[in-house]
């Protein structure tokens, strides 16, 4: 062991540790920890990652739709959890946007933020490989709320 370090992992570990730990005597440069890291993050790696990114976008769409609040209560808790348990369920993003203010569908307190209240018109943002799907499960969803007040007789 090397300053409470073990000597079996590569050297240049031992360099950065040094280097972020307060009070090193021996600490190195940003130039230092750029020449040992690539002994340990291989470039043909990083390459392949970068093009599956590219691919990722090149495949994703994205969608946006104008809808309105149909329900007389509005998007309150019950009917917001289900709809945020609904956009979790898709790979895409989904954002509301309301009044030029973007909230994230995936998050129960932007959706209760967003204030979507009866008559409330917004924007579907969809951007993913299942954008349309999710989008017509979304509108759908906003139908459905109201097809269930009118059944409870609320």
């Amino acid at each position: 062991m090397t300053d409470g370090i073990p000597t079996t992992e590569p050297l240049f570990l031992h360099k950065i540790f040094n280097a972020y730990r307060p009070g090193a005597g021996n600490c190195m440069g940003q130039k230092d920890i750029q020449d040992a890291a690539p002994r340990f993050f291989s470039p043909s790696l990083n390459e392949r990652f970068a093009g599956t990114r590219k691919q990722v976008r090149l495949q994703s769409a994205m969608l946006e739709r104008e809808v309105k609040v149909l329900n007389r209560l509005g998007l309150h808790a019950r009917p917001a959890a289900e709809f945020v348990r609904a956009v979790r369920t898709f790979q895409s993003s989904v954002t509301i946007v309301k009044n030029g203010d973007d909230y994230s569908g995936a998050s129960i307190l932007d959706v209760l933020s967003a204030n979507l209240d009866h008559g409330a018109v917004l924007i579907f943002r969809i951007e993913g490989p299942d954008a349309e799907a999710a989008m017509e499960r979304l509108c759908a969803l906003l139908e459905d709320f109201k097809r269930q007040e009118e059944e409870d007789g609320v």
